[in-house]
């Protein structure tokens, strides 16, 4: 249960900053500069 909650909270956080990036540098994000894994483990 916490597991979910905690990869639904990454998920919602690598949104919103994708939409931040893409709407003040008109561009999307690696994974690297967001500092998460390009799929989870």
């Amino acid at each position: 249960m916490y597991y979910n909650n905690a990869v639904i909270s990454l998920q919602e956080y690598v949104e919103a900053m994708t939409m931040w990036f893409f709407m003040t540098e008109n561009r999307i994000p690696s994974p690297g500069e967001l500092g998460v894994d390009a799929e989870p483990t």
